[in-house]
């Protein structure tokens, strides 16, 4: 199932092969994907983040390392803020998710 935002920019692991992909959707459309670029093992540590340039990419960067730019449906006009969401997929197991810090910085 689709638990992207209409426009954003978000991480997922959406199925048991843990694999995890950055997303960025624009109007409802989400073709905008850098997708198995770590996969990830329960109870390790794992940074994430992602910087936006502009309007032109998106790149994910895992534990401090540059992964493949996203380049399509940039969310170019829309105010973006963040958010955390854990879903339980298989509707038994229980998900959990442990957040260390969260930094948001804008450049001007």
């Amino acid at each position: 199932a689709d638990v992207l935002a209409a426009d954003g920019v978000g991480f997922s692991s959406q199925d048991a092969s843990l694999a995890l992909a950055l997303t960025a959707s624009k109007g409802g459309t989400d073709t905008g994907a850098s997708a198995g670029i770590h996969t990830m093992v329960s109870g390790t540590y794992v940074t994430m983040g992602f910087k936006i340039d502009g309007v032109t990419s998106i790149t994910p960067y895992i534990n401090g390392a540059a992964g493949t730019p996203i380049t399509a449906t940039i969310p170019d006009d829309e105010h973006l803020a963040p958010y955390f969401l854990v879903r339980n997929g298989d509707g038994t197991t229980q998900q959990v998710l442990h957040v260390d810090y969260v930094k948001v910085v804008q450049l001007r």
